[in-house]
C-alpha cells in the first residue's frame, strides 16, 4: 500500500483568500447596487406576476386606481424589498464579485512583482 497524501489546496505561492464577509463596509457601494438589481430583477418580476394572476377577490383591491399605479408601486415595493434585508441571493452575488475582485487584485500585484524582478542580464522589465 501507499502512504496518503496529503491535498494541496494553494499550489502557487499566493496567501490563501480571505473570508469574504458581504456584510463589510468596505463593500458598501457594491452591496447597495446588488440590493437594488435583486429588488428589480428578483421582487419585481414575482409582484408582476402576482398582479398578473387571476386571483383577486372582492376585498382588498384599489380598484381602477390600483390598476393604473401598480407598475410604479411594484417598482417601488421591489426596491424597498431589495434593500430591506440580508436575502441569500444578494449575498451570494457579492461574495461572488469580492472573490473576483481580490483575484484581480492578487493578480496584478503578481504582475508587479514580476516586472521588478531583474532579468537575467541584469537590467529590469519595462
Amino acid at each position: 500500500m501507499t502512504e496518503l497524501q496529503p491535498i494541496r489546496t494553494h499550489t502557487t505561492s499566493q496567501p490563501a483568500p480571505r473570508r469574504i464577509d458581504p456584510f463589510d463596509p468596505s463593500l458598501r457601494p457594491l452591496r447597495e447596487a446588488v440590493n437594488r438589481v435583486v429588488g428589480s430583477v428578483f421582487y419585481g418580476t414575482l409582484l408582476q406576476q402576482m398582479r398578473a394572476s387571476s386571483l383577486k377577490g372582492t376585498y382588498g383591491h384599489g380598484g381602477r386606481g390600483e390598476e393604473v399605479f401598480a407598475a410604479q408601486l411594484d417598482q417601488v415595493l421591489a426596491e424597498r424589498a431589495g434593500q430591506a434585508g440580508r436575502s441569500n441571493i444578494g449575498e451570494a452575488i457579492v461574495r461572488s464579485y469580492a472573490r473576483q475582485q481580490q483575484r484581480i487584485e492578487q493578480a496584478r500585484a503578481a504582475e508587479r512583482e514580476a516586472d521588478r524582478e531583474p532579468l537575467q542580464d541584469g537590467g529590469t522589465r519595462t
